[in-house]
């Protein structure tokens, strides 16, 4: 495609805009230092011209444009970016953006500053404590406080990433002398959000809520109330575009403004223009999310061009858009969303190149047809490919069924946004609740069952699929770079190649993982876990009582590669069961949850409450009462006894797995001394022996014979006498404490 070829601008702001995202992750005084060195050696350009032998002009455009662009990640640090809290106690007045108190503990509170400790100072704040410290704060609210604030490095750097990517340039542990000087007070985007409330009612008056809050992620970006499942299953069909709002919702909602605005009989210009209005709109409408604001400006910035009757470029207009953005919005330089769409959309520019170069012919209908689907085929194929660098670096796993999804739902979608929009303004005289609930519906179901398949998302750590990827993307990046009209077939077929070559070895390495067996087991503080792979099913063994142990879990079997599940089964009833089971849910294919009969009026409320959770999730819902035995692929569980709710006795479990190589015996530390006669006859008969660290709280003595095991794991925090050391010493049974993270 020679994508500089007769594009200067578009040379010149992509050296700007590598520069700027390169250097504004570094301290402002670096970036600084590293400008004036920039600048330096753009001045030497002049003394030593012999040195580029003739490419001089080239040379000191690339180091100005580099220059400039680490001046503005220089200043745009200073204003815009994290600074280095430390606990500090400073003075807040500011207006309440955003507000949430819905957890029972806990509530988040945003501020947007106007001034900190009385000196002019624009931030933005994130805060989250408890509830009873913030209940009283709400959006819109202007006020006065107290606030201690940290820097943000304390998170993970993918968090501290998600939060400077939404703008936030601290937050606040410790919030007091909350003065309130007035309330509901109303910026321009706070206006536009309430239009989208309104509008998000609409849609579920002309529909219902389930439909209605489908429509609103849709068309508004609202998704408060799409559920956990369909947000799933659409990550696993990789089609998350479509509820994360795109470039692809406004480009169809453009054209459908195009269309009304055709039947009064406007000309070309007046209707772009009128146009670019509704675009400017659209894009405060949704929040200027990252995707929409690029897809928003870009369509502008070609608008603009038509309208001063100059030719546009498509290349140029992209890469302008996303200029303006990181103009703007600095921060938008860590929003992978916007990487993801403007790299998507090169992918497509690059197709519409390499098929221009095609001969045009009159075909019959029937290959017009063929073709269509080929182009639509890979239409996706190069959008993920452009994508998948940053996927590479950003994400765990990638989706096989994305092209097959993304063919069959962007139809569907496209349909259910045009009725959605008629509905808007005729559902008070045309009932349309039927045909969106059906279309809708329709559409999830369809979803679920492409997501269904274990292999339908791959784990990226395997190193044959990242070399792969790496491959994909050097080709990309070489024929878009350097490639012609005479390349472009041999692209199509070396970048399609590669994709399948990725698919299909990511496939057949998942499938070889899973049809290894094996039982491994994880520990924690407050936890204990057995991932179970056998005959190609996976389970997980869970004894908890936190609903923070789900990421222990998820950990586990992202270590595995594993992102499915086919048996998950928690041990113990608790408080957080419910969380627990939900922080599984929302990331995880689970088809099977499985708990122990209840023994308690507490315990069946709580599995009842389970099961009406379950309803939203395409996972069924089993019991296994003490002494009973189930199958998990080949390996048999026998659980012989679990605590009852609020028991006495301590929270825990006693089971053991029966696979190929022998019997493993797990026993929750606290249970130690409350073993069953069966259960301690399989203890001592075992060829593994596990006591858990969850729980044990160094007192908990180990006193177990057993003459059978040729392996014995137990916490570290666990008393071994000294006779049963002996004992094990003398059979060369080495006891393995191991340490829990």
């Amino acid at each position: 495609m020679k994508l500089f070829d007769r594009r200067p601008l578009s040379l010149i702001l992509c050296i700007m805009l590598g520069g700027f995202c390169l250097f504004i992750r570094f301290e402002p005084l670096v970036s600084l230092l590293s400008g004036v060195a920039f600048f330096a050696v753009f001045c030497l350009t002049f003394v030593f011209k012999h040195l580029f032998m003739g490419r001089d002009v080239i040379v000191k455009v690339s180091l100005i444009a580099l220059t400039i662009s680490i001046f503005l990640a220089s200043l745009w640090s200073y204003i815009f970016f994290p600074r280095n809290y430390y606990g500090e106690e400073v003075t807040v007045e500011g207006l309440v953006t955003y507000s949430e108190h819905t957890d029972e503990m806990s509530s988040t509170v945003v501020i947007k500053t106007d001034k900190i400790n009385g000196k002019r100072d624009s931030h933005k704040l994130l805060i989250k404590g408890y509830k009873d410290e913030l209940s009283g704060i709400n959006a819109k609210d202007r006020l006065t406080c107290t606030l201690v604030i940290d820097s943000l490095d304390s998170y993970s750097r993918e968090f501290k990433s998600y939060y400077i990517s939404c703008g936030y340039s601290a937050r606040a542990t410790e919030i007091s002398d909350v003065n309130i000087l007035s309330h509901d007070n109303r910026t321009l985007s706070l206006y536009f959000l309430d239009i989208r409330d309104s509008v998000s009612d609409r849609f579920r008056e002309i529909s219902d809520y389930e439909t209605g809050g489908f429509l609103a992620a849709l068309l508004l970006g609202d998704r408060d109330a799409i559920d956990e499942n369909t947000e799933l299953s659409f990550i696993r069909t990789g089609i998350s575009h479509i509820l994360a709002l795109s470039g692809a919702h406004l480009v169809i909602v453009s054209f459908a403004v195009m269309s009304i605005l055709s039947l009064f009989k406007l000309n070309k210009k007046a209707k772009t223009a009128i146009n670019c209005i509704f675009i400017l709109a659209y894009m405060l409408l949704t929040g200027m999310s990252a995707c929409v604001t690029r897809a928003g400006v870009m369509l502008i910035v070609t608008s603009l061009l038509f309208l001063l009757s100059r030719k546009g470029d498509t290349i140029t207009s992209l890469i302008i858009s996303v200029c303006i953005i990181l103009l703007f919005q600095p921060y938008s330089a860590f929003d992978i969303s916007l990487w993801l769409s403007a790299f998507a959309t090169l992918g497509l520019v690059f197709l519409s190149f390499a098929f221009s170069a095609f001969e045009k012919k009159k075909r019959p209908v029937v290959i017009r047809i063929l073709l269509w689907l080929l182009v639509a085929s890979l239409a996706t194929v190069f959008a993920v490919s452009a994508s998948y660098l940053f996927c590479l670096f950003n994400f765990d796993s990638f989706s096989t069924m994305s092209v097959i999804a993304t063919l069959i739902f962007s139809p569907i979608t496209e349909l259910i946004i045009y009725i959605a929009g008629i509905g808007l303004v005729l559902g008070d005289i045309i009932s349309f609740n039927p045909l969106l609930i059906w279309l809708t519906d329709s559409l999830k179901s369809l979803c679920d069952i492409l997501a269904s398949p274990t292999l339908s998302l791959i784990s990226m750590d395997y190193l044959l699929v990242k070399i792969l990827i790496i491959l994909l993307c050097v080709a990309f990046f070489y024929f878009l770079v350097l490639g012609g009209k005479s390349t472009a077939k041999i692209s199509i077929i070396v970048i399609t190649s590669l994709f399948l070559a990725v698919n299909l070895s990511g496939i057949a390495l998942q499938a070889a993982n899973l049809a290894k067996d094996d039982v491994i087991y994880s520990p924690t503080d407050s936890c204990d876990a057995f991932l179970i792979k056998s005959d190609s099913a996976v389970s997980v063994i869970l004894t908890s009582d936190s609903k923070y142990d789900a990421y222990s879990v998820l950990d586990l079997l992202q270590d595995e590669r594993i992102t499915a599940v086919d048996n998950l089964f928690v041990t113990n009833y608790s408080e957080d069961i419910y969380d627990l089971a939900g922080n599984i849910f929302n990331s995880l294919l689970v088809r099977h949850l499985i708990l122990p009969t209840p023994k308690s009026s507490a315990e069946l409320q709580m599995a009842s409450w389970l099961g009406d959770t379950l309803s939203q999730y395409t996972t069924d819902l089993a019991f296994i009462s003490d002494g009973d035995r189930i199958m998990l692929g080949e390996c048999e569980l026998h659980l012989f006894s679990h605590n009852m709710y609020n028991s006495l006795l301590p929270v825990g479990a006693v089971f053991s797995i029966t696979d190929g190589e022998g019997i493993t015996c797990f026993i929750s530390a606290d249970l130690l001394n409350y073993l069953g006669t069966e259960a301690m006859a399989t203890a001592k008969g075992s060829d593994r022996l596990i006591v858990g660290g969850a729980g044990a709280d160094n007192k908990t003595t180990f006193r177990l014979y057993s003459e059978n095991a040729k392996e014995i794991i137990i916490s570290e925090k666990l008393i071994v006498p000294e006779d049963i050391k002996e004992y094990y010493e003398k059979r060369g049974v080495p006891i393995k404490t191991i340490e829990t993270p």
